[in-house]
Order: structure tokens, then sequence, then C-alpha cells
């Protein structure tokens, strides 16, 4: 993350989004693709100069000139299917009305909406399945604290979560976690299908490289609002709690203890001595 804000003008933004992503949070589920966009069109205003100024040099040293990106049928094609899975989804949960259907719904909409990594699904799943009754807090963040401790991407989680529903029989609640698997993962294979002829050639230009670092503070930005809420504000709510915390961090920063170690030794402190 320390890459991402790299120079004094790009912690000050942010700053900035990160007040506004903890604002936003509270008020709207649209919150994470607002500040992405918010982030992208500051980094293009403030941001460019910098980066025209290397790709400048880039170009003089090459000394060729680069290409306008390409958008072929094929990438066309594969931008429609996203959007088309996002848009009927709603409306075939509302004709077939299936428990199925509404979780891959449910996840889908999440894995389309979110931009920087895992952690930053978090606030959705949670706004989407605790409130609801669907799965408890507690056993929410007990599963994102297993998933910090196993290999893989962090959004293997949802599989977790979909498994926690009610389900009437072990089958069905695996059956609900391939699901969310499946759906919240779909949305990034689709855009890597359909960015991936041009995207290497888009990304070489200043404007999108100015876009794209304000999109990077976003991201840490959105990063810092999750650790707030839901982590921070859901888990330490006494002194102990605090402590606890603090004793991790210094066993993963400076003891090197695996984060499975932590995480169990966690559970064992929370039914013994919480």
């Amino acid at each position: 993350m320390l890459t991402l804000c790299s120079t004094k003008l790009k912690l000050l933004l942010t700053a900035l989004l990160l007040v506004m992503a903890i604002t936003l949070s509270r008020l709207s589920a649209l919150a994470q693709p607002v500040v992405i966009g918010i982030g992208a069109i500051a980094g293009w205003l403030w941001l460019r100069q910098s980066a025209d100024r290397a790709y400048q040099s880039n170009l003089a040293g090459s000394g060729s000139q680069h290409k306008g990106p390409v958008v072929t049928e094929k990438s066309a094609c594969w931008f429609a299917v996203i959007f088309a899975v996002l848009l009927l989804a709603p409306l075939l949960l509302v004709e077939s009305k299936a428990p199925w259907m509404a979780l891959f719904e449910m996840f889908y909409r999440a894995g389309a909406l979110v931009f920087g990594g895992g952690h930053v699904v978090l606030p959705l799943l949670q706004a989407e399945v605790v409130p609801a009754g669907l799965v408890n807090q507690d056993v929410f963040m007990a599963g994102y604290a297993a998933a910090q401790a196993v290999p893989g991407p962090l959004f293997t989680f949802a599989g977790f979560v979909g498994t926690s529903m009610p389900a009437s029989s072990i089958g069905s609640a695996l059956f609900h976690g391939g699901v969310a698997l499946i759906a919240v993962f779909l949305p990034g294979f689709l855009l890597l299908c359909a960015s991936w002829p041009f995207w290497l050639r888009l990304r070489s230009y200043p404007s999108m490289q100015a876009a794209l670092a304000g999109i990077g503070c976003s991201v840490v930005a959105l990063l810092a609002a999750v650790l707030y809420q839901p982590i921070w504000y859901s888990t330490v709510q006494q002194p102990l709690d605090l402590l606890l915390v603090l004793l991790a961090l210094m066993s993963l920063l400076y003891w090197k203890i695996s984060p499975l170690l932590l995480v169990a030794a966690g559970a064992l402190v929370g039914l013994f001595w919480l």
C-alpha cells in the first residue's frame, strides 16, 4: 500500500478519499464504486503531469509511437455479458424466486461492484447477509478471520458465507457455498476476458496512468475504511479487545507467528476467556 501512496499529493488524496469512504458507507451500498470513480477523476486531474513526464521519457527512450487501444468485437461482447447479467439477475430473481438465484444475484453484484481486492468486498457482503439475519455477525467475522489465515484470494470467503446461510441439509449448504463462490468470482473473469486484448496498450497512456494512480489511492482509502468499519467497530469494544489486537499485531510483525496459529489462539481465548 505504501507504493500506491508514494508522494505527498497521493497521501493527501488518499486521506480525502478515506473520509469520503467512511461517510458514504453509512449512506449507500454504492459507496465503493463512487469512491473509485472520484479517485480516478481526481488522479486524472491532479496526477497527470507526473504521468505525462514519465510517458514522454519512455517514448523518447524507445523512439517509437504508441498506437491507440483497439476494442475488439469480442471485447464488446464480453462487456455486454457483464452488464447483462448484472441487470437481468434481479429480474430473473423476481420471476423465479429461487433461493439459489437470490444468492447468485447478491454475490455477483458484490463481485461486480468491488475494485481493489477481497478486503473491500467485506462491507458489501456484511450489509447483505448480516442485517437480513442470514449469517450471524460473530460467525461472519470469524469466517473472515479464518479466510485471512488460509492461502488463496480472500474472495473465497464468499464460499464460507454461502455455506453458513440457513440450509435444509449439508448438501444444500455446500451448494449455496458453491453458488456464492462462482458468483463473486464471475464478474472478474468476465472483465479479464473483455479487457485483455487492449488493456496493456491502454494503460501505457498518461491519462490512464494518472487515473489508475488515483484508483490506487481509492483502494488504500477503502481498505482503511474497511479496517474501521466493520472490522474495528464490531470487534474492538473494550480494553481487553484492544490488548488482544495489539498482541496479535506484535506477533505478526515481530515474532512472525503464522496467521493460522493466531486465529486458532484467538478462538481459544474467546472460548475460555471472553
